[in-house]
């Protein structure tokens, strides 16, 4: 793919500054929401997709790509990973007394661990409840978030 007679990954490679905490600030266009975007055919796109996709793996659409770092304008491809692995990261499966999986991430107001996709929280036990045995029954209590 081209823009203006330089491939994609030149061009983005002329737009960010490296920082101190290996952070590739992008210092091209960027989102009403603050992240860095690029025109490409006509379409804008997130540029930490495009990097993720050019150095790691192609992300399917619906898949979140999350920061890891929480600077919106880094495109550093090592700060990014799909919400899945993300969500892989914040669990610690260790042994304990109850050999228990712990939860290393952030919690909610009533102390369970919660994890926000897009701006929507789920709740830890419910998401991994859903990936090991399946749907959880209908009759199953909910905590609030």
């Amino acid at each position: 793919m081209r823009i203006h007679s330089l491939s994609v990954e030149d061009k983005l490679n002329n737009k960010f500054l490296i920082l101190p905490n290996n952070c590739w600030q992008w210092i091209g266009a960027k989102s009403e929401q603050g992240y860095a975007v690029i025109t490409i055919g006509g379409k804008t796109r997130q540029v930490r997709r495009i990097m993720f996709s050019l150095h790691k793996r192609e992300i399917p659409k619906n898949e979140c790509l999350l920061s890891t770092c929480g600077n919106k304008l880094c495109i550093n491809p090592l700060h990014h990973n799909t919400a899945n692995e993300t969500f892989d990261l914040g669990i610690k499966k260790g042994k304990n007394e109850n050999d228990c999986w712990l939860w290393t991430k952030g919690r909610n107001g009533m102390g369970y661990g919660a994890f926000n996709i897009k701006g929507k929280p789920y709740l830890v036990h419910r998401i991994m409840y859903e990936k090991y045995k399946g749907n959880i029954p209908k009759y199953a209590c909910y905590a609030f978030l």
